[in-house]
């Protein structure tokens, strides 16, 4: 993507797209094989909340 297309980005776009990456990293965290205290964790953080898809947890 060129400087002038990023620029000429939305807040609103940029705020999704944020959201996205944000979602897949926490995503391709919790299928990482780690101790079951750790998901029991996550389920109690915040976080969890802000993920896009309701269909993740």
């Amino acid at each position: 993507m060129c400087m002038l297309s990023i620029q000429l980005l939305s807040a609103s776009n940029i705020a999704k797209r944020m959201k996205l990456k944000f979602t897949k990293a926490w995503v391709s965290f919790l299928r990482l094989p780690l101790p079951l205290e750790v998901y029991k964790e996550v389920r109690l953080h915040p976080v969890y909340l802000h993920l896009s898809g309701c269909t993740y947890m």
